[in-house]
């Protein structure tokens, strides 16, 4: 019998924690966003996270790189916004149909 649903893969996982602390960090800060806010926010748990990051500053590390990367190459942003939208689609519950 197959899968319904397929694991993420590493790169989906680690995209999905670093979009979920882009959210965090612009709302509260460098400082004050945690870990706990990252995970709430990518709807996983903390210890997920630590397995694909050392640390706060591991994540913050690897959002630049991430940024640095789509500030480079247009396709990759205008990929990253749709994702983004599919993701707000499916979590709303919108099929995208008014």
């Amino acid at each position: 019998m197959s899968q319904a649903l397929a694991e993420p893969t590493t790169l989906d996982r680690r995209t999905q924690i670093l979009e979920a602390a882009v959210v965090c960090f612009a709302k509260r800060g460098f400082h004050q966003a945690s870990m706990h806010d990252i995970s709430a926010e990518a709807g996983i748990s903390v210890g997920l996270i630590y397995r694909y990051f050392q640390n706060k500053e591991a994540v913050i590390a690897a959002m630049a790189g991430m940024f640095l990367a789509l500030l480079t190459s247009r396709p990759a942003i205008e990929s990253a916004q749709a994702r983004a939208e599919r993701r707000r689609q499916a979590s709303s519950g919108s099929n995208g149909t008014v």
